[in-house]
């Protein structure tokens, strides 16, 4: 008898255990419907933040409601996609690149790249060899064009210029290229204002008064870019008094505006008879509602997520100018040893797309230059004119000859002491 018990009583047991675990299985079957449905309506949410960013976020956003959860999208993941690799099909290799066997190690005053005669030419061309266009029919004018890098009016820099003129700011060496060129462009990052209030959460938040734009006039500026991640440290008001500044000046610049059209809009400039483009764009802005849309002033980017405009922009300029530049203002992680892919990734892109020269202006550090399919990349000049002190910095001479239309760069080395910059080595002038 209780042997026949004892199995009776235990399937009701296991019968009562079923029918609970039927129970606690639809429960957990309707939390996981629930989860799928939260992560699909965030999916969603992102793909239309992505399909609306490039023209003024589709009315969905005011100017400042972008948060950090949206820059994630655009900036912050694209900063550390250290996971996604790049090959290169050219000569020539990254400087400090992980596994790069021909990366030149460092810049050398007064050193030529890819001049006609050097025994000094990068490693990735024979003596002799030229940068070679990449239209079919290029139409190269002798030609001079000087590049800075960052370039901020600090007290240090406006003390020196009160002192001495820009003779206290640049010295004789600079001045005399300055003077030989046909235009010289700087990474301007700063804005030219008096209203407006500090950007909130900067570390850095800079802003000089519009009188001294005549700075950049006595250094011979003629252009500057503005797409960085200081133009609008005091808001949209600040970046309208820095246009009209500039354009007061007959200074030109390129990179940010009233709106989209005004921010990509390049400089276009006749020198010498040579239809030359200059674009500027921007990777590292600290707020999505920094970029221009339709009807928002701000910034041209050049993020994944805007890449495409930018790209086909170049294309554009391609079919109608003589030479085409891409100035681009990018950042990466502190601490980051090498490049970022994605930095090399957008410069040759850039290439491709049918830019003649990419300059890439990154904060307070100069970096590598490699060729890709002829054309010179340039990761960064450093700073120009900073704060008290520059350890290391470029001037960028680009030299165009009708004869042969032959391009050829010249790298000049800078440093600084208070407000000061100077060449390192006098003999590179010559």
């Amino acid at each position: 008898m209780t042997d026949r018990r004892y199995p009776k009583k235990r399937r009701k047991r296991i019968t009562a255990g079923k029918r609970q675990d039927k129970r606690i299985i639809k429960a957990i079957s309707a939390i996981l419907y629930l989860i799928c449905a939260v992560l699909f309506v965030i999916y969603a949410a992102m793909l239309l933040f992505r399909f609306f960013i490039g023209s003024d976020f589709g009315g969905f956003f005011s100017e400042k409601t972008a948060t950090s959860s949206f820059i994630s999208e655009i900036y912050e993941d694209e900063m550390r996609k250290d996971n996604v690799k790049y090959e290169a099909s050219a000569p020539g290799n990254i400087n400090g690149a992980s596994g790069s066997d021909k990366a030149h190690e460092s810049f050398e005053p007064g050193k030529t790249y890819g001049d006609s005669g050097t025994d000094n030419t990068y490693d990735g061309f024979e003596p002799g060899e030229n940068i070679q266009r990449l239209r079919d029919e290029p139409r190269l004018k002798d030609a001079r064009l000087l590049f800075g890098g960052n370039a901020y009016l600090s007290s240090y820099v406006l003390s020196a210029y009160d002192d001495e003129g820009i003779g206290g700011v640049l010295s004789p060496g600079i001045m005399d290229l300055s003077n030989r060129a046909d235009l010289f462009m700087v990474n301007q990052v700063f804005p030219f204002s008096e209203r407006g209030e500090a950007e909130e959460e900067k570390a850095y938040a800079y802003m000089v008064s519009p009188e001294r734009v005549n700075i950049l006039k006595a250094a011979g500026i003629d252009c500057v870019a503005l797409a960085n991640n200081h133009v609008l440290d005091y808001g949209y008001d600040a970046l309208s008094d820095t246009t009209d500044t500039l354009d007061r000046a007959g200074i030109a610049h390129a990179g940010a505006g009233e709106n989209y059209d005004e921010a990509s809009r390049a400089v276009i400039k006749d020198i010498n008879g040579m239809r030359t483009a200059i674009v500027s764009s921007s990777r590292r802005v600290p707020d999505a509602s920094w970029g221009a849309g339709k009807n928002r002033a701000g910034v041209f980017l050049s993020y994944d997520a805007n890449k495409e405009n930018y790209l086909n922009y170049i294309s554009e300029l391609n079919g109608s100018c003589d030479l085409v530049i891409s100035y681009v203002y990018w950042g990466r992680n502190e601490g980051d040893p090498d490049i970022p892919d994605y930095m090399k990734i957008l410069a040759r892109e850039s290439v491709d797309a049918g830019a003649d020269l990419v300059i890439c202006s990154a904060f307070n550090s100069a970096e590598g230059i490699e060729y890709y399919k002829d054309v010179p990349v340039i990761y960064s000049l450093g700073d120009l004119m900073y704060g008290s002190s520059i350890d290391k910095a470029y001037l960028l001479e680009l030299e165009t000859r009708e004869a042969g239309n032959e391009m050829k760069l010249r790298l000049y080395s800078l440093s600084s002491q208070m407000g000061y910059t100077y060449i390192t080595d006098m003999s590179e002038t010559g």
